[in-house]
């Protein structure tokens, strides 16, 4: 087969297509090999380019990625309903409920949310995100197992998960988004901040009285000085490090709703394990346990990279 039979098949659900190893494209194949290579230097090029731009620019890109990303969940939800043998919506897998699917959710917070609710989303896309990211990137099985990278099924995933890891590193490399604590940054730019008041404050009433107004100055600036130095010597919570978390916490309840009261046989978030390579592990294990099991991996995932940066604030702190 060769690829303008491939192109044929763009949109063919896979319970009509050939066997996997007769697709060219498939998982680890020559074609997919390139597709990926050509894929990450196009998300590097693009990290570099957008990570130097300013950050109304970086909110308008990762605007469109974001309706890009919904409108195509829904036409793959469409696609997979309309498309297969048999014409019904797939509750046990069609959801969008998955690690992965947490960034539709995430975006919105980074976009419009404010304080502790955009370092959520941005703490979500940073790290169980990224990682997500990666694997499905790198590693399609679920999808390319099936499927050949030169179909809509194929595409839609490694561009929908090339899109999470480019929104993650752009982030990251452009200092919008950071692992380490920021409480003291945050202090010392208050400081900076209140002086500036004073100071223009003192400047704009030297005409009705230069001493007055430096009195004043130099009465306000070791308050403004005192309350943000008494900020940052309150140091991080432990709330704080469990903020990336709170996406991934949230999504959580609904799939585990479905997962053990809706529709008993899902797998949702792989709170039961019994999906892919974890389906051995699941099979043996008590339910209770493997969902434990996934919020503490959740939980280390999202929280992990903050850490150092806590613990060392901690530190100073003290």
């Amino acid at each position: 087969m060769n690829i303008l039979d491939v192109l044929k098949l763009f949109f063919t659900h896979k319970d009509f297509l050939p066997p996997a190893d007769q697709l060219p494209g498939t998982l680890f194949t020559p074609l997919h090999i390139v597709f990926a290579v050509l894929l990450t230097v196009c998300t590097v090029l693009l990290t570099k380019w957008l990570s130097k731009k300013s950050e109304s620019l970086i909110r308008k890109v990762f605007f469109g990625i974001w309706v890009w990303m919904v409108l195509s969940e829904a036409a793959v939800i469409l696609w997979e309903t309309y498309c297969g043998a048999d014409v019904w919506f797939e509750l046990t897998g069609n959801l969008p409920l998955y690690p992965c699917s947490v960034f539709l959710y995430a975006m919105p917070m980074v976009l419009w949310g404010k304080g502790w609710l955009r370092e959520a989303g941005c703490g979500y896309i940073c790290t169980v995100g990224l990682v997500g990211g990666l694997i499905n990137f790198v590693y399609p099985a679920n999808v390319l197992g099936t499927y050949s990278c030169l179909s809509f099924a194929g595409m839609r995933s490694l561009l929908y998960h090339g899109s999470m890891v480019l929104c993650a590193l752009v982030l990251l490399v452009s200092g919008l988004h950071s692992f380490r604590w920021k409480g003291t940054e945050l202090a010392a730019a208050e400081r900076q901040k209140g002086a500036a008041a004073s100071n223009s404050g003192a400047a704009a009433k030297q005409q009705n009285g230069a001493a007055a107004s430096n009195l004043r100055a130099a009465a306000r600036q070791p308050q403004n000085a005192a309350a943000s130095n008494l900020r940052a010597a309150a140091g991080p919570k432990l709330w704080h490090l469990l903020v990336p978390a709170i996406p991934c916490l949230l999504v959580s309840i609904p799939a585990n709703l479905v997962n053990f009261v809706l529709v008993p046989n899902a797998d949702y978030m792989f709170f039961k394990l019994e999906s892919f390579f974890l389906a051995p592990l699941g099979a043996v294990l008590p339910k209770w346990f493997t969902v434990l099991i996934m919020y503490i991996v959740y939980l280390a995932a999202s929280t992990g990279p903050y850490l150092p940066g806590w613990l060392k604030a901690q530190k100073e702190r003290v």
